[in-house]
């Protein structure tokens, strides 16, 4: 089995599923612009179509990691029977220290076997 180190997160088998990230979303022009946009490009005649595109998708994003957390909700034991939703930094808090408390007793149960 291989380890990973969370100094390195180019080793985690995940990582590389993320696409890469790139300054194309950068609308505002640099320089003495004065923070103005940046004029049109003579085939930017779409533009307002692809406004919908990059919505639909972020929207999407969005659904997906909601998504993401109902699930997690219902898997960790402290949060997954409680009435009230729970927001996303205590679900990801209270994940991370039920993760702790797996490995400790995972490590807990491994070490009264050797000895």
């Amino acid at each position: 089995m291989t380890k990973f180190s969370p100094e390195n997160p180019e080793d985690l088998p995940f990582f590389h599923n993320f696409p890469p990230h790139s300054d194309s979303c950068d609308r505002w022009s640099p320089g003495s612009s004065g923070g103005k946009r940046r004029s049109k490009a003579p085939g930017a005649s779409n533009e307002p179509q692809m406004v919908q595109i990059r919505n639909a998708r972020e929207r999407s994003r969005v659904r997906a990691v909601n998504e993401a957390y109902e699930k997690l909700r219902k898997v960790v034991p402290a949060i997954s029977n409680r009435r009230k939703r729970v927001s996303k930094v205590k679900t990801l808090r209270k994940a991370a220290q039920y993760i702790q408390w797996t490995r400790s007793a995972f490590y807990n149960i491994i070490f009264l076997f050797i000895d």
